[in-house]
């Protein structure tokens, strides 16, 4: 039911050709090992650094639980504001808390020269008296500075009830109203309040102090949130708040009853498995890359360079990214490098919520599963982040007006080119973004959000002697924006609804090699998107709603492609396309698709249920239709049972074409089938604290051709590799198992766990009538674990550890041994394959291939590190990382490059690894 899902939410390195009669070369292995002692070392003294801020020390414990902080003579002389600041951060990593305000502490204020060294409230009482303002101690620990000639005057707190995952306003909600000593609310003070239609409540007349706000709601989770108000030297003031309450998971929401899904960065959620902001952000990923997380969660297929992950045994296009509701039509950055980096900054997110199966009926651009992402909503005041890591540079600045009326952020990012030096030689490519959101809110009942997202990618030339080939500069330059809005009709409705434009340009140049082949590259493309969308949720009563929404997109695309080159060999089997790029061919493309969907929530006696139907028809198809149900039922306190089934369409948009391999046409719309079973259990104790154990299935009656390269699963212009292929699977499926589990050991150790059992495969049929056969995808891995543990150091640190393991990826051997001459062990040819001409001179070589996806590289194992620490600056808080993937330097198997070496007339393979050992620092300004 999720209507407005714009406020939701949640490197294999290029193998040059090479002489294949050479020693075969190690692939890079990250810092050598003068350069990983230093790492070493650094890592080392890191655990034992010098404790403490010079702001602040430790002294005696005068309050079991929580440590005397004492203040020397650091800040004298400086600005009071300041000063405070740096106390407030400080005081923050001890769970406690300094508020004060701009408005009731001068600018111009300057800490005594007299100021004696002392416990920490003394010594800011005495540094604030000198300026008429006093120190407030609250019970639950919080240090309030206020005013010390005035009088308290009136405070106004007001805000609004929302769901936490669709930031709908809610109705009905009950909000109580706590002071925390020694704050006290007048005697007939009325300290309960009701939202109304909009969400909104208010409490006036409230003196300066701390406050517990609680919201209730029979469908809902309790939510608390704690609230400072300051005494202002000016007029009457009003702070604003947002109470996020998350629906119970087995009553109404668009993600209550429903399995397969996680989130990450929330406090909240309805699964007890929730990554929460200090989790991710402590979890080992390059370039603090929210979606690398995903490399650690169960179901999701991932390799050492690229950030897009599988999800369930899909294809990387199966999967949708959604930024606020809109889907991002150019998610990655790097594509020359397979989608190397996400395109979206973690600093701008508040949450991302992934769903593996059983999404609802509003969904129906991808079939696979959903990733949404939610940009920040900014506090009141003024907050800005400047940081710079191996990965990038990047700055952004939010605000919001103390009414909420208002609110913006911009973010932009200049990526560094470093990584990607060490790991691949001298490339030396280049990307940008920027993100910019701004929220208006005219009245309580209506929302109007536009938001700006505008990305480019640049690979300047290249030129290497020893592998005698150049590489021409290439180009990625994409733009999207959209706008949003949200009324409130009436106690029952709301309407919303969206408008997006996406364009899209590329440009590769080229590629020659001196040594083997001329090869001539010059592809461009354009695309453009436009989509309109309206929803509306009407409400019935707490318990029932019904979603009704429409969409209109229309897609255009102009695409040319010259290719003049003549590959060395090429791979044969019955069972496999040829990959034959096209010779100059311009091709445009445009299609029209209209959607509606209707879906009714609610529950039924002691389930919960989602029941939705969506239709889409495309000008140049006929029309679907896509039932979907999901079920949810609470079998006591602490366990919850899930399942889900539905059909699921995926509709070929102009840039999914691959032209690049010879498809000029687009294929048939995809259909597949879903059905999961999921059980949820929290427990008690610490040790295990929660539990999901799933059961999936996916089947693909209409798979689409896909391509892909044989043996190098990575390469810069993969369409010129001689082991480029396809497959026109029949049928294709997906099932498996998955096991996730959470806990800690002690108060300082959390960790969580991941098992997956699974099988992905492709059913194709040789030439002429012989039968289908059953063969696993290039990415199947039957068994995979992932292990996250994460300790809470002495002195602020923090550090992670994260191992992953899984069974080898599948690979098809050659029909001929490796080093023999061509015609030799033609027993080992596939059924009606074609064996190969061992001439090299008068054209390229055809290879037959053994059995497909018989074999299997080595098993994949890798552990990487993160340290981490937050330090107090004079205006805010200073994060440094330190990361390190593969840790112990491990050198895992990724493929092969085949080559075919005239001499010997013998076709030579030689084994290729993922990078080796890679560390990485960051630091980040949060003020």
């Amino acid at each position: 039911m999720n209507l407005q899902m714009n406020l939701r939410q949640t490197l294999e390195r290029v193998s040059p050709p090479r002489d294949p009669t050479r020693e075969p070369a190690r692939p890079p292995r990250g810092p050598q090992p003068a350069l990983r002692t230093v790492w070493v070392l650094l890592m080392l003294s890191t655990t034992v650094w010098p404790a403490s801020s010079p702001l602040l020390a430790q002294g005696p414990d005068s309050n079991p639980g929580r440590p005397a902080l004492t203040i020397g003579t650091e800040f004298i002389g400086k600005p009071l504001r300041r000063a405070l600041r740096s106390l407030q951060a400080v005081l923050r990593t001890t769970g406690r808390d300094l508020v004060f305000s701009n408005r009731l502490v001068p600018a111009d204020a300057i800490v005594p020269e007299d100021l004696p060294p002392g416990p920490l409230e003394r010594a800011l009482a005495d540094m604030l008296s000198a300026h008429g303002l006093e120190l407030r101690a609250l019970d639950d620990g919080t240090l309030l500075v206020v005013g010390a000639t005035t009088t308290d005057q009136p405070l106004v707190l007001s805000g609004r009830a929302v769901s936490a995952h669709s930031a709908q306003p809610l109705l009905g909600a009950r909000i109580l109203l706590d002071a925390v000593p020694p704050t006290r609310l007048p005697d007939t003070f009325d300290a309960e309040a009701v939202s109304g239609p909009d969400g909104r409540f208010r409490f006036s007349g409230l003196p300066a102090g701390g406050y517990r706000l609680t919201a209730n709601r029979g469908d809902h989770l309790e939510a608390r949130q704690a609230v400072v108000l300051h005494e202002l030297v000016a007029a009457t003031a009003a702070r604003d708040v947002v109470l996020e309450l998350v629906p119970r998971p087995f009553v109404v929401d668009e993600v209550a009853v429903r399995a397969a899904t996680s989130s990450l960065l929330r406090d909240q959620s309805t699964t007890p498995l929730a990554r929460t902001r200090p989790q991710v952000d402590a979890t080992p990923r390059l370039g603090s890359d929210l979606l690398r997380t995903l490399a650690f969660s169960a179901g999701a297929i991932t390799d050492d360079i690229s950030a897009a992950p599988r999800l369930r045994g899909g294809r990387r296009d199966e999967v949708q990214i959604t930024l606020d509701g809109q889907t991002l039509y150019a998610p990655y950055h790097l594509p020359d490098y397979a989608n190397g980096l996400s395109a979206i900054s973690t600093t701008v997110l508040d949450a991302m919520d992934v769903t593996t199966g059983g999404f609802s009926v509003e969904r129906g651009e991808r079939q696979g599963a959903v990733i949404d992402l939610r940009t920040r909503r900014p506090d009141p005041g003024l907050a800005r982040t400047v940081g710079a890591s191996l990965v990038a540079l990047e700055a952004s600045i939010e605000w919001s007006g103390l009414s909420g009326r208002s609110s913006g952020l911009i973010a932009a990012r200049r990526g560094s080119v470093e990584w990607v030096n060490r790991l691949f030689g001298q490339e030396e490519p280049s990307f940008w973004d920027l993100l910019a959101k701004g929220t208006l809110r005219p009245s309580a009942r209506h929302e109007v959000v536009g938001r700006l997202f505008t990305s480019g990618n640049g690979l300047s030339l290249t030129e290497r002697d020893g592998d005698e080939f150049k590489r021409s500069s290439t180009d990625y330059d994409a733009r999207q924006g959209w706008f949003s809005h949200q009324s409130t009709l009436g106690d029952q409705v709301l309407w919303s609804g969206r408008a997006s434009w996406f364009d899209f340009d590329q440009s590769r140049s080229g590629l020659e090699d001196e040594e083997e082949q001329r090869l001539e590259l010059d592809d461009r493309r354009r695309t453009e998107i436009f989509d309109l969308r309206q929803e509306a949720l009407i409400q019935f009563g707490p318990s029932w709603s019904l979603d009704l929404g429409a969409t209109w997109s229309d897609l255009e695309s102009d695409r040319s492609y010259q290719a003049s080159f003549e590959r060395e060999l090429f791979f044969v089997s019955p069972r496999l396309l040829p990959s034959r790029p096209p010779e100059s061919v311009s091709l445009r493309t445009a299609d029209e698709i209209l959607s509606g969907y209707a879906q009714t929530v609610g529950n039924l006696r002691a389930w919960s249920v989602e029941l939705g139907v969506r239709f889409d028809d495309a000008r140049n198809e006929s029309s679907r239709w896509s039932p979907r149900l999901s079920l949810a039922r609470r079998l006591d306190e602490a366990s919850i049972l899930r399942a889900f089934a539905g059909i699921y369409r995926q509709f070929p948009r102009p840039d999914d074409l691959a032209l690049e391999d010879g498809r000029t046409r687009a294929d048939e719309p995809e259909r597949s089938e879903h059905w999961g079973v999921g059980y949820e259990r929290s427990f008690a104790g610490k040790a295990l604290r929660s539990l999901r154990i799933e059961a999936y299935e996916r089947r693909s009656t209409q798979p689409k051709v896909r391509f892909f390269n044989l043996y190098e699963p990575f390469n810069i212009l993969q369409e010129l590799e001689p082991d480029r292929v396809g497959i026109a699977a029949e049928e294709a499926r997906a099932r498996g198992i998955e096991l996730r589990l959470e806990g800690s050991v002690g108060k300082r150790t959390t960790w969580w766990a991941d098992y997956t059992l699974s099988e992905t495969e492709d059913r194709v049929s040789a030439t002429g009538d012989a039968p289908g056969i059953w063969i696993p995808r290039e990415f199947d891995q039957r068994h995979a674990i992932s292990l996250v543990a994460q300790f809470n150091l002495p002195r602020a640190w923090t550090l992670s550890l994260a191992a992953r393991w899984h069974t080898g990826w599948p690979t098809t051997p050659l029909a001929v041994t490796p080093g023999a001459e061509l015609g030799e062990d033609s027993d080992a040819v596939e059924e009606d394959a074609v064996e190969g001409d061992g001439d090299g001179e008068d054209g390229p070589v055809a290879v037959p291939l053994g059995r497909l996806q018989s074999d299997r590289l080595g098993s994949y194992s890798r552990l990487d590190l993160r340290l981490s620490r937050t330090w107090p600056a004079p205006l805010g808080n200073i994060e440094f990382y330190l990361d390190v993937q593969n840790l112990l330097d491990r050198q895992n198997d990724s493929g092969f490059d085949t080559a075919f070496e005239e001499d010997i007339d013998a076709i030579v393979q030689t084994q290729e690894r993922w990078p080796g050992i890679f560390p990485s620092v960051g630091l980040r300004w949060r003020f």
